[in-house]
């Protein structure tokens, strides 16, 4: 029996972290997706890189894309995982759309990727998730050299399809992790375990099944779709590749709200140099040249410097978000 799909309203949402080249292939490539372009808008989390480089490089780069209603970029630092995703349609008008389509910034998806997802929606219930879990393509390096081999997906995180309920409870759970205990212990008989932050598609897998879900691979079997996906192993994996610093995985095994356990990240310059600044809580370290400060005023207009070895600097920001030095350097108080 042959399906007349209706055309969903698709939320392709996109977090990227330390991966900008990826990124860049990943939004061009869905702005050619074969799925009718007024069905489907790609919503992108940016991080781990400056605001200077967001407002320099991306914006321009995409500023079409995004001037025609089709791409949504946003800045923010870098958080949890789950939060992570919620960043890519935070505090937006998300009403609308029929599907949260969870896609990963390096991994190659068909141009036929959302028109199949729309397909095999049509055979399920409306309030259905979905998940691509299957032995299937792997993209590896092997010594500088890019080879496909076959293997099964232990993590699918990258084809993670949600419908509206479950973005809604993913959330609620952000605010207030304690509703995931009893669907953690529900799925997963860990009491009192909330510890997803880089666990994050276990979690919302657990509330797919709640609400009801479908894993795509036999349907794309049957259709001979060819490739559906193929994983990228070539590059490192954020969490489990060494891109993340340990003090930052300890904040964030839970899901925190906090911002000082968040990873900010900012342009610094200065009349003898020109540098990224990472901080994470109070404190902060040049990536280039590794000096390290205490944060004594951050606002998105200045920056206020304690340096371990030299004192006190004030920078103040452009309208690019370069902090720029202003001032005289003073001797740190006491």
């Amino acid at each position: 029996m042959k399906h007349n799909p209706i055309h969903k309203k698709i939320a392709v949402c996109l977090p990227s972290y330390k991966r900008l080249e990826s990124l860049e292939r990943q939004i061009f490539s869905f702005m050619h997706q074969t799925y009718a372009s007024e069905d489907y808008h790609v919503f992108v989390a940016v991080k781990g890189v400056t605001e200077y480089v967001f407002n320099k490089m991306l914006v321009p780069r995409f500023r079409h894309f995004i001037e025609t209603g089709r791409l949504t970029l946003r800045y923010f630092p870098n958080k949890n995982q789950m939060s992570n995703i919620i960043d890519t349609v935070r505090d937006l008008d998300i009403s609308g759309y029929d599907l949260f389509v969870k896609i990963d910034d390096d991994d190659f998806y068909s141009p036929d990727y959302l028109k199949n997802i729309n397909d095999f929606h049509s055979t399920l219930p409306p309030c259905y998730s979905s998940y691509y879990n299957a032995r299937d393509l792997i993209a590896r390096n092997l010594n500088g050299f890019f080879c496909l081999k076959n293997a099964f997906y232990r993590f699918f995180g990258f084809a993670l399809n949600m419908s509206p309920q479950v973005l809604e409870k993913v959330m609620e759970c952000e605010l207030n992790p304690s509703l995931m205990i009893p669907i953690v212990e529900k799925w997963q008989h860990k009491t009192g375990h909330t510890n997803f932050g880089f666990n994050e598609d276990n979690f919302i897998f657990m509330l797919m099944r709640e609400y009801g879900c479908a894993n795509m691979a036999d349907y794309v079997k049957e259709q001979g779709i060819l490739p559906h996906i193929v994983v990228q192993k070539g590059n490192p994996s954020v969490t489990r590749g060494g891109m993340i610093e340990k003090r930052f995985l300890i904040a964030n095994a839970s899901i925190a709200t906090d911002p000082a356990s968040w990873e900010h990240l900012l342009e610094l310059s200065h009349p003898h140099w020109r540098d990224s600044f990472r901080i994470q809580g109070k404190r902060g370290r040049r990536l280039d040249g590794g000096s390290l400060a205490s944060v004594l005023e951050r606002t998105p207009e200045r920056l206020i410097l304690c340096w371990d070895d030299w004192g006190v600097e004030v920078f103040e920001a452009d309208e690019n978000a370069l902090y720029v030095l202003a001032g005289k350097i003073t001797a740190p108080e006491g």
